[in-house]
């Protein structure tokens, strides 16, 4: 009977003793984070007939993903005053790209301005072009 007894004390306390040396598990951010609850996503569309049109100014705490560039022909993308995508490249237009299949990941820098160009003429060219906001 003591044999017993003493067997089950020794299983309960190893197993007291197994659980408490259990670590916790904590998740570890390994890239940009988006937020949910602050409606990251943003989208555009409409005709450029030329000029820069600016699409929207970047925070300097998130950066923007470009995820859909879909265009009509010589449509650029700039960040700022500096060329991201040429719009007479097939990238963004019909063709099997990521970024004209909404697969793309067109980084915006953080502080920045995403702007439009017709560069080819004054015709009216349309656009869509979707993504999201991240924190860096």
């Amino acid at each position: 009977m003591h044999k017993t007894l003493f067997a089950i004390a020794a299983i309960i306390a190893s197993g007291g003793y197994f659980v408490q040396s259990l670590g916790s598990a904590h998740a570890i951010p390994t890239g940009p984070s988006v937020e949910l609850g602050e409606q990251p996503w943003r989208s555009f569309s409409g005709q450029v007939a030329g000029g820069m049109i600016p699409l929207i100014e970047v925070p300097d705490d998130r950066v923007f993903v470009v995820t859909t560039f879909i265009t009509e022909q010589y449509i650029n993308a700039y960040q700022d005053s500096s060329l991201k995508l040429e719009g007479h490249s097939t990238a963004g237009s019909s063709g099997s790209r990521a970024l004209s299949m909404g697969n793309g990941h067109m980084v915006i820098g953080s502080g920045t301005s995403f702007q439009i160009r017709n560069a080819h003429s004054t015709a009216d060219y349309s656009y869509y072009i979707e993504g999201y906001f991240a924190r860096p």
